[in-house]
């Protein structure tokens, strides 16, 4: 689908979904881990039963 209307500087529907996917797929790829806000460098870790 693509929308006439849009300027022709926004990107093409069809890379959006690509970079979509590929971000989707390299985060699927991570190991999980709880969510911790970044504190410009790496948290120490939290005590064992709290996030």
């Amino acid at each position: 689908m693509t929308d006439k209307s849009a300027p022709d500087d926004s990107l093409p529907e069809a890379e959006a979904e690509e970079r979509f996917k590929r971000l989707v797929g390299n985060l699927a790829k991570m190991p999980h881990k709880p969510h911790k806000p970044k504190e410009g460098r790496e948290p120490p870790p939290a005590p064992k039963g709290r996030f």
